[in-house]
Parts: C-alpha cells; sequence; structure tokens
C-alpha cells in the first residue's frame, strides 16, 4: 500500500515596502511584474486577480501542469494557495505578513510537500529540499529588488 511523504519547508523573507503594497503582489496576474519567466492560465476568478476560490493553471518542465486554488485570503496579511500536480504531489503554501518598525513586510511562508506517488516521493526526498530554498531566495531578492526600485530581475542578472 502506497504512503506519500511529507516535507514542510518554512523561509521568512524580508521585503523593502509594507504590506498593504506587498499582500497584492502575491497573485498570479500580478506575478507577471516581478517574477521573471512567470506563465499562468486563469481558470476562474471573478476579479482577474488572487481572490478566495480562484483557479489557475501552471505549466514548468521541472513539473508538468499543476492546478493552483486560493483556499485562503485574508488581505493584507494572510493568505493559502494549494497546488495540485496530477501524479505527482499537492503542495500548500501558506504566508502570513507582517509590518516592521522600519516600514518593512516579514513574510513567513511555510510550504507543505505531500508526495502522491513514489516519484512524488522521490521529488521530496533527493530534489525538494535544496531546490526549494534556493527558489524561495530567489523570489525575495526578486520581490524586495521590485518594490524599492520597479525592476523586474531576471534569471541572467
Amino acid at each position: 500500500m502506497f504512503k506519500g511523504k511529507r516535507l514542510i519547508k518554512r523561509h521568512t523573507m524580508r521585503i523593502g515596502a509594507a504590506v498593504d503594497i506587498v499582500y497584492p503582489l502575491l497573485c498570479p496576474e500580478r506575478e507577471k511584474e516581478w517574477v521573471d519567466g512567470w506563465s499562468y492560465e486563469m481558470i476562474y476568478s471573478q476579479s482577474g486577480f488572487a481572490e478566495h476560490g480562484c483557479v489557475w493553471k501552471t505549466n514548468f518542465p521541472e513539473e508538468g501542469e499543476a492546478f493552483w486554488v486560493m483556499v485562503k485570503n485574508n488581505p493584507p496579511c494572510e493568505g493559502t494557495y494549494v497546488k495540485f500536480v496530477p501524479g505527482l504531489m499537492v503542495t500548500e503554501l501558506s504566508f502570513v505578513l507582517t509590518n516592521t518598525q522600519s516600514n518593512c513586510t516579514l513574510i513567513d511562508a511555510t510550504y507543505t510537500f505531500t508526495g502522491l506517488t513514489e516519484q512524488g516521493n522521490q521529488l521530496i526526498d533527493m530534489t525538494l529540499p535544496t531546490s526549494c530554498e534556493q527558489k524561495l531566495v530567489g523570489l525575495e531578492r526578486s520581490l524586495d529588488d521590485y518594490v524599492r526600485k520597479g525592476n523586474l530581475l531576471t534569471k541572467n542578472r
């Protein structure tokens, strides 16, 4: 009988702007402004932006087709997305934003990965622990640069 494996990764990002500026950027449509190479297809959203119950799809080489749902939306302080990659895994991404005294934002992000197949379990064991941390550091740099300077950091910078 198959038993999925689980990996939980936590990361705190420090972003140089207040939560009311940062939170709206954590949206599939707005990520095009600050994530180099970001693309997605909105399946359902009343507003066209992140909202409770919106659904979208991504398709990146490292995982293939993935379906996302926003299951919690409490702007400007917290949200949760669930990502389903058929035949591989389910990921829950929860984030809590707090303002600092210096008018920066701390984003406490928690990724919970659950393997759905042996292939998903292998990814959790061998690839995700390192690649997840690298990806989060890169996203932090990109978002911080965008809110401070209005720049989109490209992958070859």
